[in-house]
């Protein structure tokens, strides 16, 4: 076999399914078995097939980052500041928040009998607050 092309080589069309590839494939091995330099010209085109359906499928697969990305680079100041707005805050101050809660939730439990939730409650709403009054003030800076 002496055609360059693997799609004629293979006898398929350059439309052909991964289905016919492989049968194609398959056929051609049967009949020229043992036939070595056709075996190989066979295997070789295959192969080629095979890793161009690859990277096809490599570059139009979705990279859902890079799009988000972009998509905040193309938008308006106004959005880029309210996403800088809600940003994620870094994994330390999530744990810290996290361990506060839990310490507050923890101690509201065991002490809820001898002075009611109403400590527990107001001290919850100052730190929520405190919170809230940062992420202001951060804000306003990132808006400056």
């Amino acid at each position: 076999m002496n055609v360059w092309d693997p799609y004629k080589r293979l006898g398929i069309s350059p439309y052909a399914s991964e289905e016919e590839i492989w049968s194609s494939r398959n056929f051609l091995l049967e009949q020229y078995a043992g036939h070595e330099r056709s075996e190989e010209s066979i295997e070789a085109a295959f192969e080629k097939l095979l890793m161009t359906s690859f990277k096809e499928r490599k570059k139009t697969k979705i990279n859902l980052k890079t799009r988000l990305k972009k998509k905040v680079e193309e938008s308006p100041p106004w959005v880029k500041a309210l996403l800088n707005f809600v940003e994620l805050p870094p994994v330390e101050v999530i744990f810290r928040r996290l361990f506060l809660f839990a310490f507050m939730g923890g101690w509201s439990i065991m002490n809820s009998a001898e002075g009611g939730p109403a400590f527990q409650a107001q001290y919850s709403h100052e730190v929520k607050v405190g919170q809230i009054s940062s992420q202001f003030t951060d804000f306003e800076e990132c808006c400056e």
